[in-house]
């Protein structure tokens, strides 16, 4: 799911940054204004998150192994340092309404990326999270 999003943010970093800015701090809120190549990269992440759930979902009723729990606050933290984090990047993110349009689209993507530089084993659960949090 998170591969989607990033995916739409690289290409609205081409193409229209303010929503990339928009999608890093609210969501898109009209797709329409997107271009016909971001309406369908929003259309592949909204697709992918409702995969997402839907799966999750499955999975509670049918009895299966429970995945691991989602990372606390302090923990997902320690996973994002741990993925490449800086304290500037935290300090951006605490302040990202006040970030240009370029400086949170970047930090967008850069953060939506971080489960992919984990293990396995521990990017599951930092996905979630950020999943839960954005």
């Amino acid at each position: 799911m998170l591969a989607a999003r990033v995916a739409l943010m690289r290409h609205l970093r081409g193409t229209n940054v303010a929503a990339c800015r928009e999608l890093a701090l609210i969501g898109i809120q009209r797709a329409d204004r997107l271009d016909s190549q971001g309406q369908h990269l929003m259309r592949q992440m909204l697709t992918a998150m409702e995969k997402a759930y839907r799966s999750g979902r499955a999975a509670l009723t049918s009895g299966a192994a429970a995945p691991p729990p989602v990372p606390n606050d302090t923990e997902a933290r320690e996973l994002l340092v741990e993925a490449g984090l800086t304290a500037g990047d935290f300090e951006q993110l605490q302040n990202l309404a006040k970030l240009s349009p370029e400086e949170a689209c970047e930090l967008g993507i850069r953060l939506n990326g971080t489960p992919s530089k984990l293990p396995a084993d521990r990017a599951g659960g930092l996905a979630r999270y950020l999943a839960a949090a954005q």
